[in-house]
């Protein structure tokens, strides 16, 4: 994400300080970002979760949880990451945000060439990673389908393996050498043959259902 593509984004700063939430204001709208503001932790997830943030710029210590407790509430809730900020650079503190997931930290008061460069990369690090996620999930989803997709066709050639021991008096490694065989010189998929070999066993019991209908229909007749 450039600085054109991300002017717009919508950055939710959280902070019980009024005047640090005004300079936030400025400098962001300023920069053309869409800014919503909450001086409490419960007020900010209630906005995160209504109306999705590109980015959220959490203060680490606010009356009602900490900006940690609602960075991971925004974060397992929605696809929002966020950047915590502190009147203290402490390196637990620093350490401690980074192991729950934000992707940056800092200190304030705030300088605004920093808080700018700070949403950027944050920005440009949000995308990245919703972008990698959503490509996991395609996989993940394109794997069960494959996988759903195996197990019905192995269904559909042992149904047809039994179909050939039914008729054929086989074993099932016999049953299984013809299909495979035969898929091979008729240049098709097993699941193919098979679908074809139960399509016809069906048409089979049908016309032989028929048969027995009729013959029991004739004989009420004759009696």
């Amino acid at each position: 994400m450039n600085a054109a593509a991300s002017k717009g984004s919508k950055i939710l700063v959280v902070d019980d300080d009024p005047v640090m939430l005004e300079l936030a204001i400025q400098t962001l709208e300023g920069a053309g970002y869409a800014v919503f503001v909450s001086p409490s932790g419960e007020q900010a997830i209630e906005i995160a979760t209504t109306q999705e943030m590109d980015l959220a710029l959490l203060d680490y210590r606010m009356p009602d949880m900490t900006g940690l407790d609602v960075g991971k509430a925004i974060t397992d809730l929605t696809s929002t990451r966020f950047i915590i900020m502190s009147v203290h650079a402490d390196e637990d503190v620093v350490r401690q945000a980074g192991g729950e997931g934000a992707l940056g930290f800092l200190v304030k008061p705030l300088e605004p060439k920093e808080l700018l460069a700070q949403v950027h990369v944050g920005l440009t690090r949000a995308a990245e990673i919703n972008a990698l996620q959503s490509s996991i999930e395609d996989m993940q989803q394109g794997y069960a389908a494959a996988l759903s997709k195996a197990v019905a066709s192995a269904r559909t050639v042992n149904t047809a393996i039994g179909i050939l021991m039914e008729r054929l008096f086989m074993t099932r490694e016999q049953a299984t050498q013809l299909i495979t065989r035969e898929a091979k010189n008729q240049r098709k998929r097993m699941v193919e043959l098979a679908e074809g070999l139960i399509a016809a066993r069906e048409q089979d019991y049908r016309a032989r259902n028929d048969d027995c209908w009729w013959l029991a229909s004739t004989r009420r007749n004759d009696s």
